[in-house]
């Protein structure tokens, strides 16, 4: 991947952070699944608890093993995420954030609404929980990004097509711009292995 891309300079290591996560799903599912979406905090309060993210990605893993000791479907869900922090010109910072499934086990959002037994619900429930704020509250604050499901089959034909336009995507994650909170926590992160 190139370290300046549509105006933005990129850190390198997160460059190849992403792209060994990618590839280690890769390695593990012929089929692979990433979502890309963002979670934001309330414009009328200011947030500053940078452990929110650690918070988010514990909830959601609790609730993803819940419904995977329900379900009959026997291929393994194969989780993993890539996530980092930044802040414009408002007063609090954002989160973008990358999850992979085996395709197999999860392959879209389901609808977009409250209380369904899907992944965006999953998601929904997992960052209330982290903001300690009931589901209904905190709705508009998931932002499910534009064509941002990526499908990677490696038996397709246009694979390589599909994995260019992932890491081009996921590259936004690694830009310098935006994240110099200078707080002194982290801003990337990523699983280190293949969850469940």
């Amino acid at each position: 991947m190139n370290n300046c891309l549509d105006g933005y300079v990129f850190e390198p290591r997160y460059l190849e952070t992403i792209k060994k996560v990618t590839d280690r799903h890769l390695c593990s599912s012929k089929r692979l699944v990433c979502f890309r979406f963002d979670l934001h905090f309330h414009h009328d309060q200011n947030y500053n608890d940078p452990t929110v993210i650690s918070r988010f990605i514990e909830a959601f893993k609790s609730r993803l093993k819940v419904w995977d000791s329900k379900r009959k479907s026997t291929s393994s869900i194969r989780f993993g995420f890539i996530w980092c922090r930044e802040q414009a010109a408002g007063a609090n910072w954002h989160y973008h954030v990358a999850f992979f499934f085996n395709m197999n086990a999860v392959s879209c959002w389901g609808k977009l609404e409250l209380d369904r037994e899907n992944l965006y619900c999953r998601i929904l429930n997992a960052w209330a929980s982290a903001l300690n704020d009931n589901p209904y509250n905190v709705v508009g604050l998931v932002h499910t990004c534009k064509n941002g499901t990526y499908h990677l089959e490696q038996s397709n034909p246009n694979f390589s097509m599909v994995y260019s336009d992932l890491m081009k995507r996921l590259s936004y994650l690694a830009k310098v711009k935006t994240k110099q909170i200078g707080d002194g926590y982290r801003h990337f992160g990523c699983s280190q292995d293949i969850l469940m």
